[in-house]
């Protein structure tokens, strides 16, 4: 879609959900292909069975 702004305030609001939208979209990308961080259990084993 593309938006044009008849004035200031549009275009500045414009602006700041575009930016809100960028956070959420890199948030759901983040949260998406991250890889949880788990660590090691104290008693398990420290490399993978081969």
């Amino acid at each position: 879609m593309i938006e044009t702004a008849q004035n200031t305030r549009v275009a500045n609001a414009y602006a700041t959900a575009h930016a809100e939208r960028a956070k959420a979209f890199g948030a759901l990308f983040g949260w998406l292909f991250t890889r949880p961080s788990v660590p090691l259990a104290t008693n398990g084993l420290t490399e993978p069975c081969r």
